[in-house]
């Protein structure tokens, strides 16, 4: 059932409650797969969270992000015994981690992805931009899994300064670009600060 070239076929699952069970921790859902993709072998962490929401988007469920991907393929144990490992799929390092030990096993061509769907957590901030004395206040619709590095890109386009002349405050920190706004505290009507670098 492989994908053509470098490409291996998914199955992919949500919605369902996550269930643990079996030998060594064996992950699965209370529901059956919902849909199947092919995913290239050289495919990116980022791309594959795209493939996922795309194909949830497509059955109907609109998601704007994914709270938690893992993945699942069996694998053979000592004593001939097969038994399902449950990898978390957080970045590259982890997704190609995962892939290479699914192409080792003894099902190489079909691996299980499941998600936990981020339903949106839309909010509006305030953006006061200080620049040569005079200052300008923006509202922005954001999300709390945005990146700092998102809202720059947001920014960037609204007012047309680049983000390696951003400096962007919350509650008197600098924020970086690449963590979400949920990380630092960021709430609906919350009030950050930027300036511009001259």
């Amino acid at each position: 059932m492989a994908g053509n070239g470098d490409q291996v076929a998914a199955l992919l699952f949500w919605g369902g409650d996550i269930i643990k069970r079996g030998y060594m921790g064996s992950v699965d859902y209370s529901e059956q797969s919902k849909t199947m993709c092919f995913l290239s072998r050289r495919s990116g962490h980022k791309g594959v969270v795209e493939e996922e929401l795309a194909a949830m988007n497509s059955r109907g469920v609109k998601a704007t992000s994914l709270d938690a991907l893992f993945g699942k393929y069996p694998k053979t144990v000592p004593g001939g015994k097969v038994v399902c490992d449950a990898i978390p799929l957080t970045d590259d390092r982890s997704w190609n981690w995962f892939l290479q030990g699914a192409l080792a096993s003894c099902n190489r061509d079909l691996v299980h992805l499941y998600a936990v769907a981020g339903l949106g957590t839309g909010m509006k901030i305030f953006l006061n931009i200080c620049d040569r004395g005079k200052s300008k206040m923006r509202i922005l619709d954001v999300e709390s899994t945005n990146t700092v590095g998102d809202l720059m890109e947001q920014i960037e386009v609204l007012e047309g300064i680049s983000g390696d002349k951003m400096r962007l405050y919350f509650d008197c920190q600098v924020l970086c670009p690449d963590f979400t706004l949920g990380y630092y505290g960021v709430e609906n009507e919350s009030a950050l600060d930027l300036f511009p670098r001259q």
